[in-house]
């Protein structure tokens, strides 16, 4: 029984991390935009996708009222008594500046353009991402309604889009309409073998981390060519990833990392119907071309076992057969190791 409930879990995580499923480019879902719950033909695709409210005070009719625009181009960093920042004539410059000035409910619509993080192309090896959620809560980061294509977030260094810490969790956040691009384009195989047990920041990135929090809703995404994982939500709850296009990700981390990863889930309350979903995702061209490597480890340790009957007490007790255990064995070494290309 053990044997059969390992295997249908590589099986269902195999499907769950591709799906063929594509977005409607066609959409106003793309930029971000409201539902419309009268809407027949809407209904379902909020229901499919999205199963839950934001928790909180926080109404849609503050969210639709409270806005911040951003524009790359023709913004500025000045002070919203001034009028900076409330309108497309007179937009922030900065994604970072409009969070770090939010309101308690918050819209940033970001107009179309490039986005870096500071000291862009200067470093290998700094900790500046495009976006930090650190500390924030009930915002929502959308593409500019009016916007024809997705604005990009491009990073050289951790990543695009990153948030929350197992103290300071991140809660009712939305990212929609936007694209996110690393650098793996300019990384060589050599390259990334040379920083294989370095691990500096430019050949790690990621695209969306967040690293604790609940009531996120990540959606209508382009994510590609990120060093490391697209798009991973860590210590999670009530979480949905729906359709983003991931792909062209993971080539050059040691971490072993996946194109989109829900890991180490973390439950806010005892409700048991389903919270995580990756749903309506097309995911491709993701695959790992470094070696895996953790200084931790030694070289001939293995995270997820060895052969060794005795070492797990059901085969050692006779509840199943030995070689029940080594396939299990097997088939978790071929997952993890399936996609190097050495």
């Amino acid at each position: 029984m053990m044997f059969y409930m390992m295997f249908y879990s590589l099986l269902l995580i195999t499907v769950l991390s591709v799906s063929s499923c594509a977005a409607d480019n066609t959409s106003s879902l793309l930029r971000g935009n409201s539902i419309d719950d009268n809407n027949e033909q809407q209904r379902p695709h909020k229901s499919n996708r999205h199963l839950f409210e934001f928790s909180g005070d926080c109404t849609d009719e503050d969210y639709a009222t409270t806005l911040y625009y951003v524009s790359s181009s023709i913004g500025n960093n000045w002070d919203s008594a001034n009028g900076w920042g409330l309108s497309p004539n007179k937009p922030f410059k900065t994604i970072q500046h409009a969070i770090n000035n939010k309101a308690t409910c918050q819209t940033v619509y970001v107009m179309e353009g490039t986005y870096r993080n500071t000291y862009y192309g200067q470093s290998y090896n700094h900790n500046n991402k495009v976006v930090n959620l650190n500390g924030v809560s009930n915002l929502k980061l959308l593409a500019d309604p009016d916007a024809t294509t997705k604005p990009i977030l491009q990073f050289d260094g951790p990543g695009g889009i990153f948030g929350g810490s197992a103290s300071s969790p991140i809660r009712n956040i939305e990212i929609a309409g936007l694209e996110i691009v690393g650098p793996n384009e300019s990384i060589t195989y050599e390259d990334a073998m040379a920083n294989r047990l370095i691990k500096r920041t430019y050949y790690t990135g990621r695209g969306i981390a967040i690293w604790a929090g609940h009531h996120i809703y990540i959606h209508d995404m382009k994510v590609h060519h990120c060093p490391a994982s697209g798009i991973r939500v860590n210590k999670g709850d009530y979480v949905t990833i729906a359709d983003s296009e991931v792909y062209s990700n993971t080539w050059w981390s040691s971490s072993a990392e996946s194109a989109i990863v829900l890991a180490e889930g973390k439950h806010i309350d005892e409700v048991s119907w389903i919270k995580m979903r990756l749903v309506g995702n097309t995911v491709y061209d993701n695959l790992n071309k470094i070696p895996y490597y953790n200084p931790n480890y030694a070289w001939d340790y293995s995270p997820i076992g060895n052969y060794d009957c005795s070492i797990f007490s059901a085969c050692e007790n006779g509840e199943i057969d030995g070689w029940k255990v080594r396939i299990c064995i097997v088939l978790l070494h071929l997952l993890a190791f399936a996609n190097h290309d050495y």
